[in-house]
């Protein structure tokens, strides 16, 4: 659980991979802040390989509100060559219709369904906001509102 998660944070305070499994870990267990605070793009990082936290820190953003810098966050990894990902898509659809872009909520939405026509959109929002499940409807509706077929 999340102690265990702070233990090895507290052990390992600059270890990429324990913060980005401390951040997952984090927003499955609906602990926002504690997500963005291991994933911050500011944090220093040491470990071989490629990291998360720029989208562990997107999706905290997202669930405390931030939505600009959600929109940032997921807007960043496609401009320096990171794969856009179909979860990066549906959480900056969400940002900007928070935001009241709808215009651009309605864009992503659809790029998102041409892109990922097979991508179990809802299983999978269901799935990182288990202990959420009111935030992962409301993902869906927001979706859904701009036409996203599938949520």
């Amino acid at each position: 659980g999340m102690d265990s998660v702070r233990i090895a944070v507290s052990l390992a305070p600059d270890d990429g991979h324990i913060l980005d499994i401390a951040g997952v870990t984090s927003i499955i267990s609906n602990d926002p802040r504690f997500a963005a605070e291991t994933s911050d793009p500011e944090r220093h990082r040491v470990g071989a390989g490629r990291f998360g936290a720029n989208n562990i820190w997107g999706l905290s953003q997202l669930m405390l509100g931030n939505y600009t810098d959600v929109i940032a966050a997921f807007s960043t990894a496609s401009e320096t060559g990171a794969p856009v990902s179909a979860p990066s898509l549906i959480f900056l659809a969400v940002a900007h219709d928070h935001l009241g872009n709808k215009a651009e909520a309605s864009q992503i939405a659809a790029e998102l369904n041409a892109t990922w026509p097979d991508f179990p959109v809802t299983a999978i929002v269901r799935r990182i906001f288990s202990n959420s499940p009111g935030f992962a409807s409301d993902i869906l509706e927001r979706l859904a509102k701009h036409g996203y077929p599938r949520a």
